[in-house]
């Protein structure tokens, strides 16, 4: 979705017959191999460690919002017993993320640092080509 709205980057956006983005898939096996046989794929498990924990913790905050602010919108599935199931959720994903930013403050820090150079720049490039449409 990021290649298609900033206008097909290096044809990330290419999918197969089936749906399979094969251009992307591609690049993402070819630099995951390259980090891993450098050494450096134990780091950036570190440091998506508290990513992933902060997502989760969004996308939760995310659904009990949109399920409350828009109760009669059709969905693919029920949530049996709303919100608990987000409620523990959020609360299991929130506990992750502080664990992982009490236990190592730095890795956190600079992933959320990393995470912020390259979600910025391509929201405003994103923003951009939409204003300028």
């Amino acid at each position: 979705a990021i290649g298609r709205d900033a206008g097909g980057v290096l044809g990330l956006t290419r999918v197969t017959a089936n749906g399979t983005p094969s251009t992307a898939l591609m690049v993402t096996v070819v630099l995951s191999a390259v980090l891993a046989s450098i050494g450096i794929y134990d780091i950036l498990l570190a440091l998506s460690a508290s990513l992933l924990a902060a997502v989760s913790v969004v996308i939760n905050l995310a659904v009990i919002r949109m399920r409350r602010s828009e109760p009669g919108l059709a969905r693919p599935w029920r949530m049996p017993l709303f919100p608990l199931p987000a409620l523990l959720a959020l609360g299991v994903n929130a506990a992750l993320l502080a664990a992982f930013v009490y236990e190592d403050p730095v890795t956190a820090g600079l992933g959320f640092a990393g995470l912020g150079m390259l979600v910025v720049p391509i929201t405003l490039a994103i923003r951009r080509r939409a204003q300028a449409a």
